[in-house]
Formats: C-alpha cells, sequence, structure tokens
C-alpha cells in the first residue's frame, strides 16, 4: 500500500483510547482485500490480498457493523477474513503469547495463504508479558520474525503510552518495524463519523514527502482524506536530509513563502532551527 507498506512488513497503528485505531486498520483491511486505494495511499502492485483481521477486544455484533459500515464506506468487494474472540470455542481464550497458539495462528495463516495479518489489539491478544520489558518482548518477536520469513505482513494494533510520547510499553517493541503510525484526534472532531489524523512515527520504506501526515474522515457517504499538518511534513523532510527551502518546497508542493512560513511556526514551538539559510532538527 502507497510506498509505506512493502510484502513481509512488521508495523503498528498506536493511539490512544477511542481515537480511531479500530477504523484506520478496519479500512486498511478492506483496501488491502480489494486490492484499492486508499486516501492518499495507492493500491499495492499484487492486486488485491488476502487478509486475516484478529479482533480480541470487540463485542461481536459492533465488529459486524463497524465492517459493514466501512464495507459501505469504500464500496468494499471482497470480505477481509475475520478470527474473533467471541467465536472461540467454550472455555478458550487469545493469548498470542502461548507457543502453541502462535505455531496454530502461523500454520492456519501459511495453510491459507493468508498475506496480511492485524491483531487488534496487543493488550487484548497477548498474556503473561510483561510490557515495559523489553527482553520479555522476545517471546512474541522471534514469533513475528516467522511471519517475515514467509512473506506475510503483520500489523499491530496497541494503546498510546499515558499523558502520549509513544506506544505504550517497552521500546524494543519498534525496532524491527519497518513503519509506525501514531493516530490522533483531529483538528475537526466535531464533525460527525470517525475523524482523526495520521502520521508516521517511523518509516524505513520512503522518504517522509511519499508518507505525509493524513486527515481522515469516516462516514457512510464515504472516506475523506486530505494533506495534514505541513508543520509535521516540514520537520520528517528535515530529518530525512533535506534542508533548504527551495528543495522543501518543491517536495511539498508549496511556494517557498509558505515554506518560510510554517518553519517560523516550528522554530518558535523549538521542533526546527536555521542555521544560515539551512533547516536543521535541534540537538541532531
Amino acid at each position: 500500500m502507497g510506498q509505506w507498506m512493502k510484502q513481509g512488513d512488521l508495523g503498528m497503528i498506536y493511539a490512544a483510547r477511542g481515537v480511531g485505531k479500530t477504523w484506520m486498520s478496519m479500512l486498511i483491511a478492506q483496501a488491502i482485500s480489494d486490492g484499492a486505494p486508499l486516501g492518499e495511499w495507492d493500491a499495492g502492485e499484487l492486486g488485491p490480498q488476502k487478509v486475516l483481521y484478529v479482533d480480541g477486544e470487540m463485542n461481536l455484533a459492533d465488529s459486524k457493523e463497524r465492517t459493514n459500515a466501512i464495507r459501505s464506506a469504500l464500496v468494499g468487494g471482497q470480505v477481509p477474513g475475520f478470527l474473533h474472540h467471541e467465536t472461540l470455542p467454550e472455555g478458550y481464550c487469545f493469548n498470542l503469547a502461548d507457543a502453541e497458539q502462535q505455531e496454530s495462528l502461523l500454520a492456519q495463516v501459511v495453510e491459507a495463504g493468508v498475506q496480511v495479518v492485524i491483531l487488534d489489539n496487543l493488550s487484548c491478544l497477548c498474556r503473561g508479558v510483561k510490557e515495559n520489558d523489553n527482553d520479555e518482548w522476545e517471546k512474541m518477536n522471534s514469533w513475528l520474525r516467522r511471519f517475515r520469513r514467509a512473506r506475510v505482513t503483520v500489523i499491530l494494533i496497541h494503546h498510546e503510552g499515558r499523558g502520549g510520547g509513544g506506544a505504550r510499553g517497552a521500546s524494543k517493541r519498534e525496532d524491527e518495524m519497518q513503519w509506525v503510525i501514531r493516530l490522533t484526534s483531529s483538528h475537526d472532531a466535531t464533525h460527525e463519523g470517525a475523524v482523526f489524523t495520521s502520521e508516521f512515527t517511523k518509516c524505513r520504506n520512503c522518504k517522509a514527502h511519499d508518507a505525509p501526515p493524513l486527515d481522515w474522515k469516516v462516514t457512510a457517504e464515504g472516506v475523506e482524506c486530505e494533506r495534514g499538518d505541513d508543520m509535521l511534513l516540514l520537520i520528517e523532510l528535515v530529518r530525512d536530509g533535506f534542508n533548504q527551502c527551495g528543495e522543501i518546497a518543491e517536495m511539498m508542493g508549496r511556494s517557498k513563502g509558505q515554506v518560510s512560513k510554517v518553519a517560523r511556526r516550528a522554530m518558535k514551538t523549538g521542533r526546527l532551527e536555521k542555521s544560515g539559510q539551512k533547516y536543521a532538527i535541534p540537538g541532531s
């Protein structure tokens, strides 16, 4: 999908409670199932892909309602596969930190030819893992590497830590990920329906201008998507090594005057500095 998601990737979507993690992940699931674009993200080159959505949190009725709403909004054709916690046999519950369950799910995914697995969410699906312990994460990490070797993309859905500042728990969790998306409440949160902003906090597969912040609005009438805050994109471009106003303006599709105005706003907040004619990230 777009320039940022490739076959066999390990990625994460995280946000505070109620911001839109499940909306975003279900939108991605439907678009990949259809081999269709999503907002500003182009469809993948491989066409429609088999997706398995593992839901460990929502109740079944709400999951079905949300799925139908997204299929209507995107005019979806294919139906992603779902493995839902309420449909497990009596007495069973998800614990993907358990070696037996890990083997079972991996075998089913490979046998069924699934190309994308979405795990929603880590807190509900993985039990007995000390969330703040980096060494404990190896219970999951070694298993996730096996999906990569099988060329299966895995998307982890997770919560943001209290007070912001990144995904909750051990920092080692993000080390092997190709990309990480943070969702935040949109400035247009009074809009009816799901409204949020997506921003990449990590992206190994492409440069910042190929994965800019995006504002999303999801209603029964469809999905609206437009480029988000130019300041976030400007900062990412500088972090990627673009430090001249002219080249940044060309990358952003803005005038030099517009870039200078955004840069001044970033410098006032301490997120950018300027030495001579070059912008820089403070402390870099």
